[in-house]
């Protein structure tokens, strides 16, 4: 699944994965867990480690830690007060098409999704990479 949510700092939307800031004394895997619930509505089963990048090096030491989630129900979304999110499920055959059509352009969104990409063939029907 994929959101698309308005950043007013570009001034469009994008589209991208479940993400936000770890809490302090949170680890980055519950982190991951409590974004795809409140920014998706969605709770994993698993999450499978992708690894990690250095945001912006130059001007941050912010890392991006990477997860794919698998096994997945629906739960009631948890958004704040200012996010809109529209949720979109499409497979994940898609998403790498989006990629290649210049359609995602968040950073971590691409990286985590071309670590997928790289790691293995595509998971079977019905499971879905967030």
């Amino acid at each position: 699944m994929l959101l698309r949510q308005f950043h007013p700092i570009v001034g469009q939307a994008l589209w991208e994965v479940p993400a936000g800031t770890v809490k302090p004394g949170e680890s980055p895997a519950a982190c991951a867990r409590r974004e795809l619930i409140e920014e998706a509505g969605y709770q994993a089963r698993r999450l499978e480690p992708l690894g990690e990048v250095l945001a912006d090096p130059g001007l941050t030491d912010d890392r991006l830690f990477l997860f794919v989630a698998r096994g997945l129900t629906p739960v009631p979304r948890r958004l704040e007060p200012d996010e809109q999110i529209e949720v979109v499920a499409l497979p994940i055959a898609e998403a790498y098409r989006m990629i290649d059509a210049g359609e995602i352009v968040d950073a971590g969104t691409l990286v985590a999704l071309l670590r997928l990409r790289c790691q293995a063939p595509s998971p079977p029907l019905g499971e879905r990479a967030g």
